[in-house]
């Protein structure tokens, strides 16, 4: 990933030797604070799914010096999940299921997120969704 939040593939990961991120053509972070800080702005200003998945995931795990706050990570999940983005479905479908940041475990708003997610060709969807079933 680069510093705007965008997916890199393994065979342009050379480019993110260079000092400026080759999407944004912005300087890349310097530490995790200007990244989160950044992440933040992309939210705030664009509404940007990806950015705000990658600050739920920051949330639920304690990282880049965010604290743990599981009910964050299900906002900016629920947010994220509502411009389309797979990741934030599958992953809210996981927090459902387990019952992580909601106040209680709910397996239907959990299939809900994982066939959204399936539907739009994710496998990990998938295949909780077949472990569902069984």
């Amino acid at each position: 990933m680069v510093c705007c939040g965008k997916e890199i593939c393994d065979g342009c990961i050379e480019s993110l030797t260079r000092e400026y991120c080759p999407f944004c053509n912005t300087h890349a972070p310097d530490n995790n604070e200007e990244r989160i800080n950044r992440l933040f702005d992309r939210v705030e200003r664009y509404n940007d799914a990806e950015a705000m998945n990658i600050l739920s995931s920051s949330y639920r795990l304690g990282r880049a010096g965010l604290p743990v706050d599981y009910s964050k990570a299900v906002e900016l999940l629920g947010r994220a999940s509502e411009f389309g983005c797979v990741q934030a479905h599958l992953n809210l479908g996981t927090m459902y299921s387990l019952g992580t940041g909601v106040q209680h475990v709910d397996q239907s708003k959990a299939v809900h997120h994982w066939q959204n997610a399936a539907m739009m060709g994710d496998d990990g969807a998938r295949f909780n969704l077949g472990v569902f079933e069984e």
